[in-house]
C-alpha cells in the first residue's frame, strides 16, 4: 500500500465512460505484511479484501462504486472514510457479503445500495460497527439482508429512496435512542420486516 498523504493512494479509476463486465480487485495477498491498510476511490469491478496473510483493510479516499459484488472476509475490514471524512460506498452489484468488519460511523459515510434493476443481498455473518452514518435502497428491485445470526442494523439516516428491504430475521433501526432519534428520507419502498426507532 501507498504510505503518501495525498493523491490517489493504492486504487483509483475514474474513467469518463464506465463499462466494467468483470474482473477482480482483490485487496492483498500473500506476499502482503499482515493487517496493511488501502485506500480506495473511482469505480471497481468484484471487490475482494484479501484475509492472507492477516486481515487487511480497505478504506475511501473518496466515494467508489462497486459494479460486481463485495467481499469482506473474515478477518478484513472495510472502512467507508479516510480517518477524517467519511465518503459513499456504492453496490451495484447484485451480492454484498461481510464476514469480516464494515464501519461507516464517520459523518458523510453512506452506504448505498443501487442495484439497476437487478435484486441485491446483503449476507454475510460480520460485524457492522453501529451506527452507520447514512444507509441508503434505491433499487426497484429491492434489497434482501439475508444473514442467518439475528442482529440489528442501525443507521443514523436511512434513505428509501427506491425498493424495498426485505429485513428476513434482523431488525433496521433508526437512531440510538430517544435524544437521538436519527432521520428517515422516505421516496419510495417498504420495510418487509422489523423497523425500530
Amino acid at each position: 500500500p501507498s504510505a503518501g498523504g495525498a493523491g490517489p493512494r493504492d486504487f483509483q479509476n475514474r474513467p469518463a465512460i464506465v463499462n466494467i463486465t468483470g474482473g477482480n480487485l482483490i485487496i492483498g495477498n500473500n506476499n502482503t505484511s499482515p493487517a496493511q491498510t488501502f485506500y480506495l476511490q473511482g469505480v471497481a469491478p468484484n471487490l475482494v479484501i484479501n484475509n492472507s496473510p492477516g486481515g487487511h483493510t480497505a478504506r475511501l479516499f473518496n466515494n467508489l462504486e462497486v459494479k460486481l459484488n463485495t467481499s469482506i472476509p473474515a478477518g478484513s475490514t472495510l472502512q467507508l472514510d479516510d480517518g477524517t471524512t467519511g465518503y459513499q460506498y456504492t453496490q451495484t452489484g447484485a451480492s454484498f457479503v461481510n464476514s469480516g468488519t464494515l464501519n461507516a460511523t464517520v459523518a458523510g459515510s453512506r452506504l448505498v445500495f443501487a442495484g439497476a434493476g437487478q435484486p441485491q443481498t446483503y449476507s454475510g455473518d460480520g460485524t457492522i460497527v453501529n451506527p452507520i452514518a447514512s444507509f441508503e435502497i434505491n433499487n426497484t428491485a429491492g434489497l434482501t439482508i439475508a444473514n442467518t445470526i439475528a442482529s440489528e442494523i442501525n443507521c443514523n439516516e436511512l434513505v428509501m429512496t427506491a425498493g424495498d428491504i426485505n429485513t428476513g430475521i434482523h431488525t433496521m433501526v433508526i437512531g440510538t435512542g430517544t435524544a437521538t432519534p436519527g432521520t428517515l428520507v422516505y421516496s419510495s419502498g417498504t420495510i418487509v420486516g422489523k423497523l425500530k426507532r
